[in-house]
């Protein structure tokens, strides 16, 4: 039924060709000759593979936004424990004597340099 090879139809005829080929995959398997069978799987084949290939590209694509979501929010949250260490050193440094309020004074200004 099927006189020509894919590699030898021109890409205007494709579209025709592959039609065929599709009208072939429809019908009884058993009437078929080895090499229309062949050219089937063949086409089947480029089916799968065309689509393993797209479906590998929206993953791809899907997992470079992640990495990037996640790069963005490593940054902020590197931001937040950066303020948090200056903070914590300079409540450390402050001496025992001076009152309470001095500590809280001195994270509020750090809050305020932080934002």
């Amino acid at each position: 039924a099927l006189e020509k090879d894919s590699s030898t139809v021109e890409t205007g005829k494709r579209d025709d060709y592959v039609a065929e080929l599709e009208s072939l995959i429809a019908c009884d398997r058993r009437t078929l000759s080895r090499e229309e069978k062949s050219r089937i799987q063949k086409l089947k084949n480029r089916r799968s593979a065309q689509k393993s290939r797209d479906e590998r590209k929206v993953y791809i694509t899907h997992l470079e936004g992640r990495v990037r979501s996640l790069e963005d929010e490593n940054s902020r949250l590197r931001s937040v424990i950066d303020s948090c260490v200056r903070c914590c050193s300079v409540v450390s440094n402050e001496s025992t004597d001076s009152p309470p309020s001095a500590s809280i004074e001195a994270i509020e200004a750090m809050k305020v340099e932080g934002d």
